[in-house]
């Protein structure tokens, strides 16, 4: 709401001060009187166009103050994006016209650029005239009337479209984050085709990297399982005094005898069980010593394979 209009210097007017009451204010006059230089002043104060004749004759300067009061989230929005005091909603407009052609704007004691003033003009008044520009013409105006019209009814819908625009200019981001120049991404699809092929010709089995441990530690120590396993052999199998042949004697001895007494039978049935057991391992053991050999080959072979695992398992 406009309160008050303090025009000085202005055309014909040296100096007048009006103040607004609420609702209808009605200014009367003969013609020239000056009713459409007091507009004439708003419009000027409000970031209008200066002409030459604009400051009374033989006057330095002509100044034109207005004072609204709004609570309108937008206009205290403007004020605050620009660092402006706020005054309780109250809003000090001035412009002073030098006779230089140079101006002065102020809005509630600071400095500001005339387009500023234009900016807040817009939202806090209008003027309808038979040759003034009127809000209706201006883009930017357009969305606020609807809003003001449709009220709560659209409050729905505009936050609908709201949150898709949000998710839309989300993904729209991540699409023109992800371009790349097409020879740029030549070289990526071919240094992603040369890493398939090489995981692809290692034709590697699940599991397989834990199989190899166990058997390069098994070819790693070669040597140490065959010299303590031929200890084994020899004294349970190859020597005259071996576990095998002693349980030979002990069964010998205990066939004679056996006959005689039913736990006797008992003691030569699992001398017999053990030797049986004792032959079957030495079997066992023999064989193995002879697939073993050196063991060299297998190494080499197994080692290379989990080099090549591990450098494929680090590497991706």
């Amino acid at each position: 709401m406009l309160l008050s209009l303090h025009v000085k210097n202005f055309a014909i007017i040296d100096e007048v001060e009006v103040y607004f009451k609420d609702h209808l204010n009605i200014l009367t006059g003969e013609t020239g009187a000056g009713k459409s230089i007091l507009i004439d002043s708003i419009n000027v104060a409000l970031g209008g166009k200066v002409t030459k004749d604009i400051i009374r004759k033989n006057c330095e300067y002509a100044l034109v103050e207005l004072v609204f009061v709004t609570n309108r989230p937008e206009v205290l929005r403007l004020l605050e994006e620009n660092d402006l005091p706020k005054e309780d909603g109250q809003i000090l407009i001035s412009r002073k016209i030098m006779s230089n052609g140079r101006s002065i704007c102020k809005l509630n004691g600071e400095n500001v650029t005339a387009q500023l003033l234009k900016d807040i003009a817009t939202l806090l008044l209008d003027i309808h005239g038979q040759h003034e520009h009127q809000s209706l013409l201006y883009k930017h105006k357009h969305l606020e009337m609807i809003d003001r019209f449709a009220k709560e009814e659209a409050t729905v819908h505009k936050e609908k479209i709201q949150e898709l625009y949000h998710s839309y200019q989300k993904l729209k981001d991540e699409y023109d984050n992800a371009e790349i120049d097409e020879d740029k991404r030549l070289r990526e699809l071919s240094f992603l085709e040369y890493e398939m092929k090489e995981i692809e010709e290692a034709k590697l089995v699940m599991d397989e990297d834990i199989s190899l441990q166990a058997e390069y530690k098994k070819l790693s120590n070669a040597n140490l399982i065959n010299e303590n396993l031929s200890g084994a052999y020899k004294q349970t199998s190859d020597s005259s005094d071996s576990a095998a042949d002693l349980i030979s004697r002990a069964v010998k001895f205990l066939s004679k005898i056996s006959e005689y007494d039913l736990q006797l039978n008992g003691f030569l049935t699992q001398l017999i069980d053990i030797e049986g057991l004792l032959n079957d391992f030495n079997r066992d053991v023999s064989e193995y010593l002879s697939d073993s050999g050196d063991g060299l080959d297998g190494f080499i072979e197994v080692e290379n394979r989990l080099n090549l695992i591990n450098h494929l398992k680090s590497k991706y």
